[in-house]
């Protein structure tokens, strides 16, 4: 039993490395932050290392260099309800809704829903 574990435990440690290393590359130097640092590996945690959420989040947040912009997206990420979206995880669904709360206006808020109608990949003609 105790070899199970210590597979499970190297998994999970690997699995957050991993993630870590991803949310920090989109980030930047702002995960070097003394200050900021740990508000940062739990906005990453609360991605629950999907790949998509963690990009999608570290890409919102990467310019943002106070720990108040950085609890506040922690706590919007915490408290986003997923409501009966059949195969929609949350951790997706909070980075997607954080995302779209961090954008600038009402006219890139509006680009983000109609970019949603389309197929991953489809080529959309201006």
């Amino acid at each position: 039993m105790s070899i199970e574990m210590n597979v499970k435990t190297f998994t999970l440690e690997f699995y957050q490395k991993k993630s870590w290393g991803l949310f920090s590359d989109v980030t930047g130097e702002i995960v070097d932050s003394h200050d900021i640092n740990p508000i940062v590996r739990e906005v990453a945690y609360e991605c629950g290392g999907l790949p998509r959420a963690l990009v999608t989040v570290a890409g919102a947040l990467k310019n943002k260099k106070t720990k108040y912009a950085w609890s506040d997206a922690k706590q919007q990420l915490r408290k986003s309800t997923l409501t009966n979206i059949k195969g929609m995880d949350r951790n997706v669904f909070a980075s997607l809704k954080l995302s779209y709360n961090f954008l600038k206006n009402k006219e890139l808020q509006s680009n983000f829903l109609l970019c949603c109608l389309f197929l991953e990949d489809y080529i959309i003609i201006r």
